[in-house]
């Protein structure tokens, strides 16, 4: 499937290593902890590991059983506007599948209200109508990551998974 990835708490770059060296854990590499982030970073892989890079990118670009990846810095006082122009000037030159986008709760409102929590379910609710309109109506299923509460993560742990209304805040991201 074809992935769109907006970053704005990550730099591109870093999340590019990321993705390279999260494939690289793939058995027909031969690395079960894959390669590692900061050696990536810093150039200090040894030759086999540069050889497992050069086997990692080799698959990622020309392996037709993967779907196409872009990944979009966003900028600071970007609004969800902003995303949706990128998405779809990338959707002009293939199909998105997935979009993700880390993450909703830093963009700017398109308009400004009285509170962050209005702006924020403001964004929510803009984000939910782009993932149903996306297409001329076909859609495109958004993720992004969510803050919780520390009581949430407490009761988590107690439950054994998250509850959507301990989300943080704003209760509009349960709803939506």
């Amino acid at each position: 499937k074809n992935f769109f990835l907006a970053t704005s708490e990550t730099v591109r770059g870093q999340v590019r290593r990321r993705l390279i060296c999260r494939h690289s854990r793939l058995p027909q590499f031969g690395l079960p902890n894959g390669l590692n982030v900061r050696d990536l970073r810093d150039g200090t892989l040894d030759p086999q590991q540069e050889e497992v890079l050069k086997a990692v990118l080799d698959d990622m670009e020309h392996n037709p059983a993967y779907g196409k990846q872009h990944l979009v810095q966003i900028p600071r006082g970007a609004t969800l506007s902003y995303v949706e122009n990128k998405m779809r000037r990338q959707g002009e030159q293939w199909e998105i599948h997935l979009t993700a986008i880390d993450y909703l709760a830093l963009l700017k409102p398109d308009r400004r209200r009285d509170n962050n929590r209005e702006e924020l379910n403001d964004i929510l609710k803009d984000c939910k109508v782009l993932a149903t309109s996306f297409y001329n109506g076909n859609g495109v299923p958004i993720l992004s990551p969510w803050q919780m509460s520390q009581k949430a993560f407490k009761d988590a742990l107690i439950a054994g998974s998250y509850q959507l209304a301990n989300l943080a805040d704003t209760s509009e991201a349960e709803k939506t």
